[in-house]
């Protein structure tokens, strides 16, 4: 039996819908800039998505809202009902499914999807090489895999939960033993983390500050990697194609 993917959602009792929502204080504009990072890089046309480890299927019903037919899986049945909660709320249910099954053996039909998106699953695999061929053969032979991952920052562990976090070179690496074309980016968000988090009197005046900048479509988080010189990566993106 595979292990599941987003159980961690299980015990805190929270998903990403409610942490993506319009409160300045809930909003969680990390998420939100590793969610632009996959909306931004899809494919213009319509194509059929699948989403492995979907968690509540923000991002699925976010792919789907902009015209993609999306399949999102996963090992939480809790998350998949937020998920199918969520579609029936934006009346995406023609375009979105949202099926209980591995990471590792969907048992989807080869080459049936022209994008594989794996947003935060890497890390929480035990066997990352079986997840990436999985994901390869159900693409399509021009297909696209698109994947977000945290990346390793020495003395810091993004979350207790994570089997591996990857430096850019253990990711590229992992990558390119399943695909032929691997291009991994970094993203500056190390040190806007550690203001995100700092708190005064149990408040945190810059996650407030910063929520609302990306409410207004400036998400520090996100467009650092442009302005910034990367010291610290706090976030891997990747794109590989067969």
């Amino acid at each position: 039996m595979s292990e599941p993917v987003f159980d961690k959602y299980e015990r805190k009792g929270a998903y990403h819908w409610k942490e993506m929502e319009r409160s300045l204080v809930r909003r969680n504009a990390v998420l939100s800039a590793r969610y632009q990072f996959i909306l931004r890089n899809l494919p213009p046309s319509p194509k059929r998505v699948l989403d492995i480890g979907c968690g509540d299927g923000y991002l699925s019903c976010k792919m789907a809202e902009i015209g993609h037919f999306v399949h999102g899986c996963d090992t939480s049945e809790t998350g998949l009902q937020w998920a199918r909660t969520m579609a029936d709320r934006m009346a995406l249910n023609g375009r979105t499914e949202f099926l209980h099954m591995g990471p590792y053996e969907t048992g989807l039909d080869a080459e049936s999807f022209e994008l594989v998106v794996l947003a935060d699953v890497l890390e929480h695999v035990m066997d990352p090489g079986r997840l990436l061929q999985e994901a390869r053969r159900v693409l399509t032979a021009d297909g696209l895999l698109l994947l977000s991952t945290p990346a390793a920052v020495e003395g810091h562990r993004w979350d207790a939960c994570h089997v591996q976090e990857y430096s850019r070179r253990d990711l590229e690496e992992v990558l390119s033993s399943v695909f032929t074309s691997v291009q991994v980016e970094e993203l500056q968000i190390h040190f806007f983390f550690r203001t995100y988090v700092f708190r005064i009197l149990g408040f945190s005046p810059f996650r407030v500050l910063i929520n609302a900048m990306d409410l207004a479509g400036v998400n520090p988080f996100f467009i650092s990697r442009r302005f910034l010189p990367i010291s610290v990566a706090g976030q891997l993106y990747a794109a590989c194609r067969r």
